[in-house]
C-alpha cells in the first residue's frame, strides 16, 4: 500500500501523504503459465534495470532517496 501511495503522491498536485508509512510489502507479478516467452521478457527487463541502474534512477524519481540495494530477485513456479 506504501509503495502505491508513494508512487501516486508525485505525479497528482493535490495529493498529501497525511500519515507515517503503513507497511513494508512485498510486491509482486503474476503472469500466467500459458506465457512463458512474457514471463521470460519480463525477467530480462527487470534484470537489465537492475544491471543498468535504471532501477535507482526510477526509485529516485518516483518513490525518492535515498535509493536502496535493489531487491533481489525471486522466481516461483
Amino acid at each position: 500500500m506504501s509503495t502505491v501511495l508513494l508512487g501516486l503522491a508525485p505525479q497528482d498536485p493535490y495529493a498529501r501523504i497525511v500519515s507515517p508509512l503503513l507497511d513494508s510489502e512485498p510486491e509482486g507479478l503474476g503472469i500466467s503459465q500459458q506465457h512463458p516467452d512474457f514471463v521470460r521478457f519480463v525477467n530480462a527487463v527487470l534484470a537489465q534495470m537492475r544491471a543498468d541502474g535504471q532501477w535507482a534512477l526510477s526509485y529516485a524519481r518516483w518513490i525518492g532517496t535515498p535509493v536502496p540495494a535493489p531487491p533481489p530477485a525471486r522466481y516461483s513456479g
